[in-house]
């Protein structure tokens, strides 16, 4: 079986991808990797087949100018007449996907984000040329399974031009398919002369320059592949394929001290990598967590870069700072984890049971995650990190060190996850997925693809 992974280009999704893409190497399948050249290292990296397809996505330096037009004066010297700030918060307001309250989940709510969200970040992650690519590689060299992350619609769209079964492969809470079943019950109550669909009109677009049309699972997959335990899933989805978190943090020198047990309750705190790269600040207010730790009988062991520290006066000594130890090596030795929220950070405590206090960084599920953990009793989330000071943060940690039900609770969600199949266990299930559907469609209709524009 021939199986074509796309991500999104950032690291912590291609990571959460790498671990499955390694059980059917090891099945004796083949494995393609697709994505924006910026992450072709990172695939190589990982012993895979890198399919570069588009032009380079490059997020970092779209931060870099963004924070250059937010500088105080910035907009006023180009001549702008509309405050960019306005702009600003009006676009994160009708981007944001993480709104689950029933009372504000109005079709015209729904509507106006996956509108904004299909026409200016959707596009984006899959623009017309990556698509032309990715199709071109899927028809050339017919994979039987195309395994997607829920960013990159590409993937389900070469998926059909190719007659390749696919499903999606979740690295955190389903955001998208959510507000996607609301969003659907919402449109099904309105007058047939009234109903429009964002995803259906620009995905159905897509699809036509391929020969296709739009359907459902172009959004939403034929299945779904959810490494979450159950007690931190959206409830109500049974057609989930369960798989187990297996972690990836990247490749990694194990450091000699590592091999030491603390001496006292040893405490990781990392802010991510994404977060850090793509975004270029942390909303962790990182110099108070640093004073909260200087006056805990704790060791620390801190993932901070250059330009993090810069931003701090003193380094406590009871920390030991590293550009960067990989997690699953490092959080088992750990009482607790202070982090982002960021899904790489979050799915290796888990699966280490490991308690966590959580500063969400507002991107994407950060703060959903951290209130079912809190939820469940294996960790505290901070509700607005940056205002939280040092006697905030030292009094919570205090609680999730003294209190044995953290760890408790922890070691129940670690065991909930272990309870799962392997990514292992997943490849005869996704081998069945692809057989059927090679028993069951046609021959897909192969045409050339069409530059775009026409």
């Amino acid at each position: 079986m021939r199986v074509l992974f796309t991500t999104h280009t950032a690291k912590s999704h291609l990571f959460a991808q790498v671990p499955l893409a390694w059980a059917l190497r090891a099945a004796g399948h083949e494995v393609h990797m697709a994505a924006q050249p910026d992450l072709a290292d990172d695939i190589t990296g990982a012993g895979l087949t890198a399919v570069p397809v588009g032009a380079a996505l490059d997020q970092a330096a779209q931060m870099e100018s963004y924070e250059q037009h937010d500088e105080p004066g910035a907009w006023e010297e180009s001549g702008a007449a509309e405050d960019y700030r306005a702009v600003a918060e009006r676009f994160a307001y009708w981007t944001d996907m993480t709104e689950i309250r029933p009372e504000k989940l109005s079709y015209a709510y729904m509507h106006g984000v996956f509108t904004a969200m299909a026409t200016q970040v959707f596009q984006q992650y899959s623009a017309p040329a990556m698509v032309d690519d990715l199709v071109r590689h899927a028809r050339w060299w017919r994979p039987d399974l195309v395994v997607w992350d829920p960013l990159t619609f590409a993937g389900p769209v070469a998926a059909r031009a190719c007659g390749a079964a696919h499903v999606r492969l979740l690295f955190g809470l389903d955001l998208i398919g959510r507000m996607r079943r609301s969003y659907l019950d919402a449109v099904r109550r309105l007058p047939p002369g009234q109903r429009e669909d964002p995803m259906e009109e620009w995905l159905g677009w897509t699809m036509r320059r391929y020969g296709g049309q739009f359907t459902e699972d172009l959004v939403v997959g034929q299945r779904t592949i959810d490494p979450l335990p159950p007690s931190l899933r959206f409830p109500g989805w049974p057609d989930r394929i369960p798989v187990r978190l297996v972690t990836h943090n990247g490749s990694a020198v194990l450091p000699d001290w590592l091999r030491e047990p603390p001496r006292r309750k040893r405490i990781c705190l990392t802010l991510g990598v994404s977060h850090r790269e793509l975004l270029g600040a942390d909303r962790v207010p990182l110099g108070e967590v640093l004073a909260a730790l200087a006056a805990a009988d704790v060791e620390v062991v801190a993932t901070l870069n250059k330009a993090q520290l810069a931003s701090v006066t003193r380094v406590p000594d009871n920390v030991r700072v590293v550009d960067f130890v990989p997690l699953e090596a490092l959080l088992p030795s750990c009482s607790a984890v202070i982090h982002h929220g960021g899904a790489g950070t979050f799915n290796t405590a888990l699966s280490s049971g490991v308690p966590q206090l959580i500063l969400p960084d507002g991107v994407w599920d950060t703060d959903h995650k951290a209130r079912l953990l809190e939820e469940q009793g294996a960790g505290i989330r901070v509700a607005e990190p940056e205002r939280a000071d040092a006697a905030l943060l030292r009094g919570l940690l205090g609680r999730l060190l003294d209190d044995p039900s953290y760890a408790r609770a922890a070691a129940r969600l670690r065991q909930e996850s272990g309870s799962m199949p392997a990514p292992s266990g997943v490849v005869p299930v996704l081998e069945q997925l692809a057989e059927a559907n090679r028993r069951g469609a046609a021959a897909p209709t192969v045409r050339p693809v069409r530059p775009v524009g026409h």
